[in-house]
C-alpha cells in the first residue's frame, strides 16, 4: 500500500479513524487524519488576532533555543523534565487562557475534538484527560507562528525522542508507545508551510547515528528524502491527528504567516492523556 492519509471533511468526521492513530498507531496503515473545516475560520482568525496582540504586550515564550525558531504561546515539554516542564505551563498559563479571549467555553472544547473524543473513549472505558506531573495538569494547547529555517520551516524530526527527558523524573508521558500530535491550522502560508510527513519511524540506533538521541530534530533532509512521502497543505480551521513518531517536517516559506495550535497525545495503560 502506498504511504498515504486519510481526509475527511467535517460532516464526514470518523472518530474511529482518530482512536485508531492514538490507540494504535496508524488507522489500515495510514498514519495521519485530517478533518477540513474542523474549525470554523472566523475563531481561527479571533484566536490569530489575540496571538498577535498578546505577543505584542508579552513577547515571545520561546525565545531561541537553537532548535526551533518560532513565536510562540504556551509550554513545551521539548527538552524538559516533568517539572520543568510544568514549571514552564504555570508561569504561561495566563497568557494562553488570554489567547481565547471572546470564545465560549463550548467553542474552546471543540478546537481539539475534547468533548467528542471525551464521550468517545468513555465508551470504550478509557479516560481521556489533560497529562498531569505532581497533581498539575499539561498545558491546554501551544500556538507558534513559524519562522523560517532556511530549507524547512521545522526540518525533518521525530517527536517520541524527546520522552527521553520525561523519564528523568516519572512523567506519566514517558510511557506512550505513540506520539500523536493533533495541529489546528490558524492561518496558512501564501506559498509553501506545508506539512510533510516521510515513511520512516526512527530507533535509537538512527537517532544516534544523527546525534538526536534526546530530541528528535532535526534529521538531515537528504536523509528523510530518501525514504517515500506525502505533503499536504493545510487551510485555516483544518484540523489533524498525525502519528508524530514518524518523521515529519514543515516546508519552507519566507513569508512567516503560518500560525498552527497544538498537542501532542498517548496511549499508556487504558488512559489517553495529552501535552503539549
Amino acid at each position: 500500500m502506498p504511504f498515504q492519509y486519510y481526509e475527511d471533511v467535517i460532516e464526514d468526521l470518523d472518530l474511529y479513524k482518530i482512536s485508531k492513530i492514538i490507540l494504535e498507531g496508524n488507522a489500515d496503515g495510514r498514519v495521519l487524519y485530517i478533518i477540513r473545516n474542523a474549525v470554523d475560520p472566523a475563531v481561527c482568525e479571533k484566536i490569530k488576532s489575540n496571538f498577535y496582540e498578546i505577543m505584542r504586550i508579552k513577547g515571545n515564550h520561546r525565545p531561541d533555543d537553537g532548535f526551533v525558531k518560532t513565536e510562540q504561546i504556551g509550554s513545551s515539554q521539548f527538552h524538559k523534565t516533568g517539572m520543568e516542564y510544568i514549571n514552564a505551563t504555570l508561569e504561561s498559563d495566563a497568557d494562553v487562557l488570554n489567547l481565547y479571549q471572546g470564545m465560549s467555553d463550548d467553542v474552546v472544547r471543540t478546537l481539539y475534538m475534547d468533548k467528542q473524543l471525551e464521550n468517545f473513549f468513555s465508551q470504550e472505558k478509557i479516560s481521556y484527560r489533560p497529562s498531569a506531573f505532581k497533581s498539575h495538569n499539561a498545558n491546554f494547547a501551544t500556538t507558534r507562528r513559524w519562522l523560517d529555517n532556511g530549507n524547512m520551516s521545522l526540518w525533518p524530526h521525530d517527536d517520541s525522542a524527546q520522552l527521553k527527558f520525561a523519564e528523568q523524573d516519572g512523567y506519566e508521558i514517558a510511557a506512550a508507545k505513540n506520539v500523536i500530535s493533533s495541529n489546528l491550522c490558524v492561518c496558512d502560508a501564501a506559498n509553501g508551510g506545508e506539512l510533510k510527513v516521510w515513511n520512516c519511524r526512527p530507533d535509537d540506533n538512527i537517532r544516534k547515528e544523527f546525534d538526536v538521541l534526546d530530541t528528535g530534530y532535526p534529521y538531515p533532509l537528504a536523509f528523510a528524502d530518501s525514504f517515500e512521502s506525502f505533503t499536504v497543505r493545510l487551510k485555516p480551521g483544518d484540523l489533524y491527528f498525525l502519528n508524530a513518531s514518524y518523521l515529519h517536517g514543515v516546508t519552507s516559506s519566507v513569508e512567516n504567516e503560518r500560525i498552527s495550535s497544538g498537542r501532542f497525545i498517548g496511549y499508556i495503560d487504558n488512559k489517553v492523556v495529552w501535552w503539549t
